[in-house]
């Protein structure tokens, strides 16, 4: 049933600001009688709706919003709107949020669309939702509650664990692994061919690929990113990892727990990443390299060599953050610097060229 603003409520219902505020466990300030029926954002949302107050500066969008309520900071000065005080206002409405847009839709329908393929000798699970044309080949295993959605394929040999979510026209090539709650993403290939091959009589002979893809429990695998399957053994993908859109993971690379890789990064064949580490937008990671648990590289960095725990770099090779700004900085007043010596240099020639004066 579509909302106010046309968006499809999954859960539904309507609630009051007081039955919100003790589900957050929020202080209740001004009417707990008001009817919410949806969380938006605090420029989108609309008559009905309950938003929040990420940081003082959206002050004046709020005060421009349309919401019938806000969750607030406990310290905020905010009183013009019905409002719920919390600790931490963005993690408050994240729990907001799933009430009408908790879990996934897709992970609760049931049954297999008379346009899939499904071998006989796969192993289905309970509660598990194939799609149009979804195909399922020889010998994989789907855990309780996944859902492939239309067009998904999941080669042979392959292991899906419970409430794992392929969306529309992802691949997952033969034996590739993915534990419980993965999601991958739109057209994300996962477990094709490394990228490997030797010179043989002045030509490229591709090496085999022998090996396979571990997506531990939690990971997300974001639209159109790639996976390559290990020359031998495992490229693996470490718990609570999440991956961005457009993303390319060579051959037989490790990440660690809970990192995060942002759109179009690159890591080149047998890279080691620690756990938490961050790679922010087009970083390149070259290969053989190992970043430490923690570290952060700034987005368009460039990694041709093993970075230390907990660094936070920047640049291409990168510098620690703060010296390469300053490098930037410095880089841009360059043209400047350079046509002052030129003036200096002009004034001490012609200084040199004038006739002494007599004393």
């Amino acid at each position: 049933m579509p909302n106010k603003t046309g968006e499809t409520v999954l859960n539904g219902g309507t609630k009051t600001l007081g039955e919100i505020a003790r589900l957050i466990g929020g202080q209740l300030s001004g009417d707990g009688n008001v009817e919410i029926s949806g969380a938006c954002g605090i420029q989108e949302a609309v008559v009905g709706d309950i938003t929040f107050l990420a940081h003082p500066k959206y002050l004046g969008f709020l005060k421009k919003s349309s919401a019938s309520a806000v969750i607030v900071g406990l310290q905020d000065a905010y009183s013009d709107k019905p409002a719920i005080r919390v600790t931490d206002p963005g993690k408050a409405f994240l729990k907001v949020l799933d009430l009408w847009h908790g879990g996934n839709a897709h992970l609760k329908k049931e049954g297999v669309h008379p346009s899939a393929v499904v071998d006989p000798s796969a192993v289905i699970g309970s509660r598990v939702y194939i799609g149009p044309r979804a195909v399922v080949d020889k010998g994989a295993h789907i855990g309780d509650g996944s859902s492939l959605l239309a067009g998904a394929f999941v080669g042979e040999g392959c292991r899906i664990g419970r409430d794992v979510l392929i969306c529309e026209n992802a691949t997952l090539c033969d034996r590739v692994r993915a534990d419980d709650r993965v999601i991958i993403y739109p057209g994300a290939v996962i477990g094709s061919d490394g990228y490997g091959y030797e010179k043989v009589d002045h030509q490229h002979v591709k090496i085999p690929q022998t090996g396979t893809v571990w997506l531990q429990e939690d990971v997300e695998v974001g639209a159109n990113s790639c996976i390559d399957r290990a020359r031998f053994g495992q490229t693996v993908i470490g718990a609570g990892t999440k991956i961005d859109n457009l993303v390319h993971i060579a051959h037989n690379v490790r990440i660690g727990r809970n990192c995060l890789i942002v759109a179009q990064v690159g890591i080149a064949g047998s890279s080691v990443l620690g756990d938490d580490v961050a790679l922010g937008g087009q970083v390149g990671v070259s290969q053989h390299v190992t970043i430490g648990k923690g570290a952060q590289i700034a987005a368009q960095s460039g990694v041709y060599t093993s970075v230390p725990e907990g660094s936070v770099l920047l640049g291409s090779p990168p510098r620690p953050f703060r010296e390469a700004k300053e490098l930037i900085l410095y880089t841009s007043k360059l043209p400047q610097l350079f046509r002052d010596v030129k003036a200096l240099k002009k004034q001490a020639a012609n200084s040199d060229a004038a006739p002494n004066k007599a004393p």
